[in-house]
C-alpha cells in the first residue's frame, strides 16, 4: 500500500491479530489521521438471544465475549502499537450497544455484559494513552438502535424472530437504519480531535422528541400493514 493510501486507512478488529487489516472508508478518506474502528459484530442472533440462566453451553459464552470483547481489546492494542509508529499518532473507536448503557433486557444480557466492558476498556484505554502522553486516542460510538437483519433474523437469516409489538413499537420509534446513523457518526469522528471522546447518535434529547411526538410521525421499519 502506498503511503497516501496507508495514511487514509482506516482499521477494523477481528477476533485473532492475525486477521487484523485496513480499508477504506469513503467518508474518512480524505482524513490524515489513521482511524481504527471496532464494531464488535459477529455473533449469530439465536446465539445472543438467550436468557443468562438458560445458558447451558459454554461456547456460547465463549464466542460471544471472543467477539464482542476478546476481538475489540487485541484489535484495540494492534491498532495503538501501529498508530504510536506514525508520527499523526491517530484514532482508536470502539462501539457500545446494548448494556453500555446499564440497559439490562432478559435474552440479551449476556450481549449487555460484553457491551458494557467495552465501554469500560475503551475509558481505561482512553486513560492510559493520556497518561503515556500518546499521540493516539481512544473514544466511543453510541448508535443507537439501528434496524437490520440482526433484529428480526436468526440462525443467518434463515429464521424469523417474532418480536413482540411492545418491541416493534419501541424500534419504531427511536430506531434508525445503518447508513443514517453511520453518516452521523463519521462525521464526529472527521471533527473530533479529544482523548475518550463520546460520539451518540441517539441521545436522550433525541429520544425523547421522538416519544413525544411518535404520535404523528408514523414509522413502520417491519413492512407491516394495518
Amino acid at each position: 500500500t502506498d503511503k497516501k493510501s496507508r495514511d487514509n486507512m482506516i482499521y477494523r478488529g477481528s477476533t485473532d491479530e492475525k486477521f487484523f487489516r485496513g480499508y477504506p472508508h469513503p467518508y474518512l478518506y480524505n482524513s490524515r489521521t489513521p482511524v481504527f474502528i471496532d464494531f464488535g459484530k459477529g455473533v449469530n442472533s439465536n446465539e445472543i438471544i438467550t436468557p443468562l440462566c438458560c445458558l447451558s453451553k459454554g461456547f456460547r459464552v465463549k464466542r460471544m465475549l471472543s467477539v464482542d470483547l476478546r476481538g475489540t481489546i487485541l484489535g484495540s492494542c494492534q491498532a495503538v502499537r501501529l498508530m504510536e509508529q506514525q508520527p499523526s499518532g491517530g484514532f482508536v473507536y470502539n462501539t457500545e450497544g446494548l448494556g453500555s448503557n446499564d440497559v439490562m433486557i432478559s435474552g440479551l444480557n449476556l450481549y449487555g455484559t460484553s457491551k458494557r466492558a467495552v465501554t469500560h476498556f475503551t475509558q481505561a484505554l482512553a486513560k492510559e494513552l493520556e497518561e503515556r502522553n500518546s499521540k493516539v486516542k481512544a473514544g466511543r460510538l453510541s448508535p443507537g438502535i439501528m434496524i437490520t437483519d440482526f433484529t428480526v433474523k436468526a440462525l443467518d437469516g434463515k429464521q424469523q424472530i417474532d418480536l413482540p409489538e411492545k418491541t416493534k413499537k419501541f424500534c419504531n420509534t427511536v430506531g434508525d437504519y445503518p447508513d443514517i446513523v453511520a453518516e452521523y457518526l463519521v462525521r464526529g469522528m472527521l471533527s473530533n480531535t479529544r482523548n475518550n471522546a463520546h460520539i451518540v447518535w441517539l441521545t436522550g434529547r433525541k429520544a425523547a422528541w421522538r416519544f413525544m411526538t411518535a404520535g404523528f410521525r408514523k414509522r413502520n421499519f417491519f413492512g407491516e400493514t394495518n
